[in-house]
């Protein structure tokens, strides 16, 4: 088996899964989402394995449009828990977004959603082509301790 792609984010699943393939020490590539990150998996144990995660919400911590905006955020708002600075991110990007769009377009924007991709401010980019959702979803893995894009 060369991967396996585990399509839940219960704990109890993939948490047997990664365990399945730890135990047969091969190289069976797990693909899975990065909801997992928020579960009791260690990420040393995503690195070792080489855990692939598809994650649409990823924002690279080493992007300096981010590094920007978290100090500002936290500059205003003071400390914050991860949910709600992962809420006010998105909804910041989505602003960004709605905004280069007009910007472009006018008040019929979506019609450029017809072109290629389109540069994100935080996240990488998006792709709206003939889908009325993004196509874009970048995979993620543990790299030297630090979360990284697949290219």
């Amino acid at each position: 088996v060369g991967s396996i792609f585990v399509a839940s984010d219960n704990p109890l699943i993939y948490a047997k899964v990664i365990s399945s393939v730890e135990t047969r020490n091969d190289s069976t590539v797990i693909i899975g989402s990065e909801n997992w990150l928020s579960g009791d998996v260690s990420y040393e144990k995503f690195e070792r394995l080489h855990i692939i995660l598809a994650a649409p919400n990823f924002t690279s911590v080493s992007n300096p449009n981010y590094l920007d905006y978290r100090r500002k955020f936290i500059r205003k708002h003071g400390t914050f828990s991860q949910d709600y600075f992962s809420y006010a991110r998105i909804g910041f990007e989505f602003m960004m977004f709605v905004g280069q769009c007009l910007n472009r377009s006018g008040v019929y924007f979506q019609q450029s959603f017809g072109e290629d991709k389109i540069d994100g401010y935080l996240y990488d980019q998006f792709n709206f082509h003939m889908a009325r959702d993004n196509q874009h979803i970048p995979f993620i893995f543990f790299k030297r301790g630090q979360l990284t894009a697949l290219e």
